[in-house]
């Protein structure tokens, strides 16, 4: 696979994270953070449903460690929201691995600096999840997330349209400006997830919120991301890449990263078989299918009450049809 061209900008230290002040229940606190990650939902879905959720607000200063209100009593409205919707969600591994502290910090450089930034990494890395923790921080963070059929200049104003919550609709200029009256003064902060989907007119417009609102953006994507930004080097596409303050690559897994998640999946797992998990998550699919193969190896382990070995992983890799 040709490597792409490494990213030069310095990224300041890592932020550090509220501890834990209050006797919060850390079951019904992870199971909230669990059901977010694994759905998508986002605060505002949550307050319509959640009983006792006053606000997007205290839900944030809850999962922040940080609520002004009657912890248990909003706990209580949480524990019976979880039985009713999460009985049968797989829960999501969510460590704090090299490549989620790098994108965490370059989520909170380009949103108190108010710059464009951009994260570029191989699939399975865990940008979408590193965004959608920190989305669940700050929620004044929105996710937009790009697919291939967001093609035409319309489709891509409308999606940055509903992400931003504009209500105003009509012609292009008329929701264009409708973002821009949203976003103007308001310190909010846009992560365009799956960004490399985004022809030139998306950047372009992009960059036009970007230079009216002044607001702070970051761009996720696959590493082609960074050759999409250059374009073919005509004039036009020096608008967009010459905005560009902050970046980083985020495609190194360490042995740390492996042994983080296994420990987090299955404690205690043997040096052989982490060494081995590294190797696989140098391929295509990185952590997530680090993540998978392993906790179908887990379930293997209990259910043939075998030991969980490197033998074991490599059985349940041809199983699973994983890279070789």
């Amino acid at each position: 696979m040709k490597s792409q061209p490494a990213f030069k900008p310095i990224i300041p230290e890592d932020v550090s994270w509220p501890d834990q002040p209050k006797p919060y229940s850390k079951e019904t606190h992870s199971g909230l953070v669990r059901y977010m990650d694994e759905t998508g939902a986002s605060l505002r879905d949550l307050t319509k449903e959640i009983p006792k959720s006053k606000s997007r607000t205290s839900l944030s200063q809850y999962l922040n460690y940080c609520y002004e209100g009657n912890v248990q009593e909003l706990e209580r409205g949480i524990e019976a929201f979880l039985r009713k919707k999460a009985p049968n969600t797989v829960g999501n591994v969510i460590c704090e691995t090299g490549i989620h502290k790098i994108l965490m910090s370059l989520f909170a450089f380009c949103q108190s600096r108010r710059v464009m930034g951009a994260g570029v990494g191989y699939a399975g890395g865990g940008k979408t999840t590193a965004a959608r923790v920190f989305a669940r921080k700050h929620p004044n963070t929105t996710i937009i997330t790009v697919d291939p059929t967001r093609g035409s200049v319309m489709k891509i104003l409308r999606l940055i349209s509903q992400g931003v919550q504009s209500t105003r609709g009509g012609s292009a200029d008329e929701i264009l400006n409708g973002i821009i009256d949203k976003l103007r003064n308001s310190r909010q902060f846009l992560i365009f997830d799956e960004s490399h989907f985004l022809p030139w007119s998306g950047f372009e417009l992009v960059r036009t919120i970007w230079d009216a609102t002044n607001v702070g953006i970051c761009y996720l994507g696959m590493p082609r991301l960074y050759g999409q930004m250059k374009g073919n080097k005509a004039y036009l596409w020096d608008q967009i890449i010459s905005r560009i303050t902050i970046a980083r690559s985020v495609n190194t897994i360490t042995r740390d990263d492996i042994r983080l998640v296994s420990d987090f999946i299955y404690p205690g797992l043997q040096k052989s078989s982490v060494n081995y998990l590294y190797e696989i998550g140098q391929k295509p699919g990185k952590l997530r299918v680090v993540t998978a193969l392993l906790k179908q190896a887990v379930e293997v382990s209990k259910r043939q009450r075998v030991p969980l070995t490197v033998d074991l992983l490599k059985d349940v890799r041809k199983i699973m049809h994983i890279w070789k």
